[in-house]
C-alpha cells in the first residue's frame, strides 16, 4: 500500500478558492500537513478543530510545530527553505521536534505527495522570504523527492 501525504502551503490568491483548496488538501490521504500559521488558521476554522502549538523548542532554532486534529502545522517559508536544504544534502536533519524535523518524516513516509500551494501575498512576507522563495523551495522539494522514486503533484491556487 502506497502512503499518500497532502500537504497546504499557503491560502489561494483569490479568497473564493479557499473552500476548493481545502477540499483538495482533505482528499483521501495517510497524512496530511499545514504549512504556515495563515494557511492553519484558514484550515482549522474550515473544519472546525482547533489549532494547538506544541511548546517545544527545537535545538536547530527552526520553529516548533502544531497540529489541527490529526493534521501536522508548521511554521511556512522558513520551514520548507529548511526542508529543501535537507533534501539537496545542504543542511543537516532538522531536529525531530521542529516543524522543519516533522515535515522531513512526513516526506520519509510517504511516496506520494500531493501539495496545494497557495499564491496570496502574506503580509509577513519580507524582501528576504517572500513567495518567489516558498515556491523555489516547493520545486525544490519535488525535485528531490522525485529523484527519490517519489511522485509529487503541486497544485498552484
Amino acid at each position: 500500500m502506497t502512503a499518500k501525504l497532502n500537504i497546504i502551503a499557503g491560502p489561494p490568491r483569490d479568497k473564493v478558492l479557499d473552500g476548493e483548496a481545502i477540499e483538495l488538501f482533505l482528499e483521501k490521504a495517510d497524512m496530511y500537513a499545514v504549512c504556515g500559521g495563515s494557511t492553519a488558521l484558514m484550515v482549522s476554522a474550515y473544519v472546525g478543530k482547533e489549532l494547538i502549538l506544541e511548546p517545544s523548542y527545537p535545538e536547530d532554532g527552526l520553529m516548533s510545530y502544531g497540529h489541527i486534529g490529526d493534521f501536522t502545522v508548521t511554521e511556512g517559508v522558513v520551514t520548507l527553505m529548511a526542508v529543501a536544504k535537507y533534501l539537496q544534502g545542504e543542511a543537516p536533519r532538522p531536529h525531530k521536534d521542529s516543524g522543519a524535523g516533522r515535515l522531513a518524516e512526513l516526506f520519509d513516509r510517504a511516496e506520494e505527495i500531493r501539495i496545494i500551494f497557495g499564491t496570496a501575498v502574506n503580509r509577513m512576507h519580507t524582501e528576504e522570504i517572500s513567495l518567489r522563495h516558498k515556491e523555489k523551495s516547493l520545486e525544490d522539494i519535488k525535485l528531490q523527492l522525485e529523484k527519490l522514486g517519489k511522485k509529487v503533484e503541486i497544485i498552484k491556487f
